[in-house]
């Protein structure tokens, strides 16, 4: 972006100008005005990157990122699927052989009790 502000950077300080100072300016002769769009250029990259970090630091208020995701995610159906299996592929491993870990000890419990209970009943 940088770039391209810069290829423009004459046509902003002419509409700034014309619009501030509209009569200096137009008698200003082109070789008052190329330094002053010489500066500008030179300052344009520095002015740019705080602009831009400014805008990072405050981004919130200027985009609303969770309506956004949620909006993407909601009208991406294979997006989401993909990000909630792969954030998630360590933790159903885990939900799998906790699973089958306990459903083997409750159902060996559960056949105990009721073989206790038809030896006992029987």
């Amino acid at each position: 972006l940088s770039g391209s502000f810069q290829k423009r950077s004459e046509e902003f300080v002419d509409a700034l100008m014309k619009e501030e100072y509209p009569v200096l300016w137009e008698n200003l002769p082109q070789t008052i005005r190329n330094p002053v769009y010489s500066s500008v250029r030179k300052q344009m990259p520095k002015v740019f990157a705080e602009v831009v970090d400014e805008f990072g630091e405050h981004i919130e208020e200027f985009l609303d990122l969770e309506d956004m995701v949620s909006s993407q995610l909601t009208s991406n159906k294979e997006l989401l699927n993909q990000i909630f299996w792969d954030a998630g592929k360590n933790e159903f491993g885990f939900i799998i052989s906790s699973g089958a870990i306990f459903g083997l000890l409750f159902g060996f419990a559960k056949a105990a009790t009721v073989v206790a209970n038809q030896a006992v009943h029987g």
